[in-house]
This record gives C-alpha cells, structure tokens and sequence, in this order.
C-alpha cells in the first residue's frame, strides 16, 4: 500500500476560502527535497494524520516545496512560487510548519524543524487547538 501524498499548495486563495468554509486552520509545511527531515515529518507525522481521516475536521494541509518550481496562487489571488511564499513569512529553513488562517496570517509560533519526533504530534496538536481557538475568536 502507498502512502498518500501531502497535498501541494496551489492555489492558496481557494485554501483560504475553505478554510474560513470550515472554520479550520491551514497548515502549510515548508519543506525541501533533499530534507531527510522533511521526510520523517511526512512519513511519521503528516501522512498518518491523513490517513486517519481527522484532519479535515481540523485542519487543511498543504506542502510548500522549497524546490518546486511550479507556479502556485497566494493569498492575494497572484501567481506566486512556493519560495516566495514562506520568504514572506521568513520561513527559508525546513521543516517549518505554519499554522495560518483564510487570509494566510500565522494564528500560532510556528513548529521550526524536527528535534523530538517521539513528541512532534503532540507539539503538533497543541499548536492546531491554539489555532482554531484564535480563528474562531477572529470570526
């Protein structure tokens, strides 16, 4: 069985939209291809947050590839790459985790690389409750 993959952020507008829709945090993971612990967040942590089907009750994940060279969609509705994004929240180093709301203002500290992965999911879930309790008392 393969795991399933990250999403990709593409249009992070219309990531925006539905998560306002659901009243639920975007979560984006600046990462790199030849990050060994980008991997292991993937592996160890994101995937099985997807293939335990909570997360959209939660939040919305997507990936931002340092490496990619695809044209994505910002916040604003303007082409943009996935460097340019995390440059304007200066998140260069991966992994990093981000957890905005609709409009791509970050809710809680960010989650900067991979020290303790036996207490990631933790920190990781402590992170997604502080962000849904700010976005819901900026509705």
């Amino acid at each position: 069985m393969s795991l399933p993959a990250i999403p990709a952020a593409a249009d992070l507008a219309a990531d925006g939209r539905e998560s306002a829709r659901r009243a639920v945090p975007l979560l984006l993971a600046v990462t790199r291809v030849e990050c060994g612990y980008c991997a292991t967040l993937k592996r160890e942590i994101l995937r099985p947050m997807i293939i335990a089907g909570d997360h959209p009750e939660r939040v919305l994940i997507r990936e931002l590839n340092l490496d990619s060279t695809s044209s994505i969609t910002g916040f604003d509705g303007r082409p943009a790459s996935c460097w340019s994004v995390a440059n304007g929240y200066g998140a260069l180093f991966s992994p990093t985790v981000l957890l905005v709301g609709p409009g791509g203002t970050e809710l809680t500290d960010r989650i900067v690389g991979l020290n303790t992965p036996e207490m990631y999911g933790w920190y990781l879930d402590r992170a997604i409750e502080t962000a849904t309790r700010v976005l819901a008392v900026s509705r």
